[in-house]
């Protein structure tokens, strides 16, 4: 009587430490490869910032470089000689759009490129 006892306690304690044995494989398993995926989340954050930092440095380049334009048209244009002339006048005006138009497009242009970087899926 007691050997069934004995033998469904043998089933039941290999059945426990089965499940117990593969329930650490699965966290193991899991472990690495949450380690693996925060490993690539640094990898990319660094690529990232590295990015921003580019396009803003870039940023500023463009930005003081068309302040200092766009300074030097203004104090054109309060010149008293300038405004009584109309080829020069238009001359400035020119200048002052095709200016804008160029940084308009050297911000499409940086965008897209930026943009376009694409990092790959994890997992």
């Amino acid at each position: 009587m007691a050997a069934p006892v004995v033998v469904a306690g043998l089933a039941l304690l290999k059945e426990f430490i089965s499940a117990g044995a593969s329930y650490l494989a699965c966290r193991e398993h899991e472990q690495t490869e949450r380690a693996k995926i925060a490993a690539q989340l640094e990898g990319y954050l660094t690529a990232i910032n590295a990015q921003y930092s580019t396009y803003s440095r870039i940023l500023d380049a463009n930005n003081a470089d068309a302040m200092r334009l766009y300074s030097m048209a203004e104090s054109l244009l309060q010149d008293s000689s300038v405004c009584t002339n109309p080829v020069l006048l238009q001359g400035i005006l020119t200048f002052v759009q095709n200016l804008h138009s160029k940084n308009s497009d050297k911000m499409i242009a940086l965008t897209n490129a930026v943009g376009s970087t694409k990092l790959p899926r994890i997992g």
